[in-house]
């Protein structure tokens, strides 16, 4: 008679016991006055400096697929990189005060196609995630604070302070056809402080863009949704909202004023904006965003004594302490392990 093999299947549980998921999650802030990054926890614990000694660190960015933090040095003119933890800094690439000095302060990241997108006063253009292939394209009339991708569609967004002739707007452009045109438009006769805050939230498929104390949503293609404004905190509502970012597992926005290093969290939903100060980092914030760590997963997983009705395993734990195995006494198919599902060991 035939034994049946084994099959197994090795996953992580993440339990409050053997470490969250979320734990991963760390918010930066980009002090350009202090020239540093500073990082904590989503509640605020355990601040500590990233980099320091920069000289005027601007926008900034994280990508998990890269496993890299990029940012904008505004004072050199550079793109520069680090890991999550601070190490493996780079200088990736330096925009020519001749060339290509487009005053550059605002970068995103395409995680699908692996390239760098950057706004400017003066322009905007691309690079690798290592510096090369660096193309400047420039135009007079963007005034770029903080740039957006949506790789969906194929789409850029950016934000245009105002000028001279020239409105504070939401900008739109499709990467593939090369059409641009603005999404939002105000005026002096609307809020009279330039747009700063931009994010494009991936895993919900919304636009968020800030405006002194308003709040304005759009829809995954840039169509205007809503407006709301924000009231009570330390400082006046006539401070401009300068960065923030949303988390959708906890459903919580992250947001700063920028003056005096003020952050806070915030409850999102469609009706509610309350104001919580989650810190008060003894420094102004020009940039804040969340950034994932790669979650480090079960590996060199080995197994040995097979037999009808035991076997031995072996392998490295990976980021958790914990770990548990599923088997299926079977020679197709899977283990039943379902997601969302608190299993206990017996």
């Amino acid at each position: 008679m035939k034994s049946k093999i084994l099959h197994i299947l090795l996953v992580l549980l993440f339990s409050t016991l053997a470490g969250n998921a979320f734990a991963q999650k760390k918010l930066y802030a980009v002090s350009k006055s202090a020239g540093m990054i500073v990082r904590c926890n989503l509640d605020g614990t355990n601040l500590d400096t990233l980099i320091s000694g920069l000289d005027n660190p601007v926008g900034a960015t994280p990508s998990t697929k890269l496993e890299r933090i990029f940012w904008i040095d505004s004072g050199t003119q550079t793109i520069n990189s680090c890991n999550f933890g601070g190490q493996n800094r780079k200088k990736l690439a330096t925009f020519n005060t001749v060339n290509d000095n487009i005053d550059v302060l605002g970068i995103a990241v395409d995680e699908i196609n692996d390239k760098l997108y950057f706004i400017g006063r003066l322009g905007w253009g691309t690079c690798n995630p290592d510096g090369s292939n660096l193309i400047v394209k420039f135009s007079d009339t963007i005034r770029g604070n903080r740039i957006q991708i949506n790789v969906k569609d194929s789409l850029l967004f950016w934000n245009s302070q105002s000028g001279p002739s020239l409105n504070s707007r939401v900008n739109k452009f499709n990467i593939i056809t090369g059409k641009y045109n603005w999404i939002l438009a105000l005026g002096s006769t609307d809020i009279e402080l330039d747009f700063w805050g931009l994010r494009y939230i991936p895993k919900t498929g919304q636009l968020f863009s800030t405006c002194s104390p308003v709040w304005l949503t759009f829809d995954s293609i840039g169509n205007y949704k809503t407006q709301k404004s924000y009231s009570g905190a330390k400082f006046t509502d006539t401070m401009r909202l300068v960065s923030f970012d949303y988390d959708p597992e906890s459903k919580n926005l992250f947001y700063t004023h920028g003056k005096n290093g003020e952050v806070y969290s915030v409850p999102f939903d469609s009706s509610h904006h309350g104001k919580f100060l989650l810190f008060d980092f003894p420094f102004d914030i020009y940039d804040l965003f969340i950034g994932d760590k790669p979650l480090i997963q079960a590996n060199n997983i080995q197994f040995s004594n097979i037999n009808g009705y035991e076997f031995k395993a072996n392998w490295n734990t990976g980021q958790w302490k914990y770990s548990t195995v599923f088997v299926n006494s079977d020679t197709t198919g899977k283990a039943p392990a379902l997601d969302g599902v608190e299993y206990s060991a017996n």
